[in-house]
């Protein structure tokens, strides 16, 4: 009985420490894949971003030749959508830039 008693408790140790362990490994990969996803969606919004800064320097480009375009680096994506909208309103290049900068005051 004493016998039975001692397989009892030993198998009960073996599957708390099997289960201790498998929900070790679970945590990692759930904690590996969380990771991931969070990298995944970050790219994807810096890429839109970045996307949207090409596109408005480009429609600038070909809207103002002649212009100095660097005024244009490091903006924030609601500056690039307001220079897009002010671009496709054929508004002038110094009521876009006045219209930047009073933006940029507000931040």
């Amino acid at each position: 009985m004493i016998n039975k008693d001692n397989q009892f408790w030993c198998d009960l140790n073996e599957r708390e420490e099997a289960w201790a362990y498998e929900k070790a490994e679970f945590d990692k990969k759930a904690h590996y894949y969380d990771g991931e996803a969070k990298g995944l969606a970050r790219g994807r919004v810096e890429g839109k971003a970045e996307g949207k800064a090409e596109q408005v320097v480009k429609f600038y480009q070909k809207k103002y030749p002649n212009e100095d375009e660097r005024w244009l680096e490091n903006l924030t994506e609601k500056q690039y959508d307001e220079i897009f909208d002010k671009l496709l309103n054929d508004e002038s290049i110094d009521e876009i830039k006045h219209r930047i900068d009073e933006m940029k005051k507000s931040c």
